[in-house]
């Protein structure tokens, strides 16, 4: 008896290799957003509302609201691995919430930390794009929750002077 090939292929499960690839390419585009938004408001700096920087402000602006609706559409993708949704959810959690609560805010980073270690445990190649994904969002997510909290307190009460005598 002779053997044939299927003549039809299975349907995509969102466990193969092409699936989270996809995945991983439409989360590295929010990564690239993320870092045009954060530069975009780098060049903006805390001059937001002024007149002059107008185009400028309006493109910050419109950088993180880019981000926000592509991690939105990303999480709507079908059969997101763990990890994938994990990194989405922080991402979100950190835009839409940005300034109000910087205690909760600093979980995200280190959750996604300790998820790229996890992967990293693992030798594969999914685990190595994980890996690098998870720790540079980790790092991204810290970036912006650090300059919202210097936004909401721009003359913290303590600075520190190395010269300066202790009060203990």
């Amino acid at each position: 008896m002779a053997m044939h090939a299927p003549i039809t292929t299975p349907p995509l499960s969102g466990t193969c290799p092409e699936s989270f690839f996809r995945d991983a390419d439409a989360l590295d585009a929010i990564i690239d957003q993320l870092h045009e938004a954060i530069d975009a408001e780098a060049l903006v700096g805390d001059q937001f509302f002024d007149i002059a920087l107008s185009d400028l402000a309006h493109k910050a602006a419109y950088a993180w609201e880019t981000c926000e609706t592509a991690t939105l559409r990303f999480l709507a993708r079908p059969h997101l691995g763990d990890a994938h949704v994990l990194a989405a959810e922080h991402v979100l959690d950190v835009l839409q919430d940005r300034g109000l609560d910087h205690d909760r805010l600093r979980t995200a980073p280190v959750s996604l930390m300790r998820a790229a270690c996890r992967s990293a445990a693992r030798v594969d190649l999914e685990s190595l794009v994980l890996t690098r994904q998870l720790s540079h969002l980790s790092s991204l997510l810290s970036v912006i929750i650090e300059d919202s909290e210097t936004a909401a307190d721009p003359d913290p009460e303590t600075v520190f002077d190395p010269g300066a005598p202790s009060h203990g």
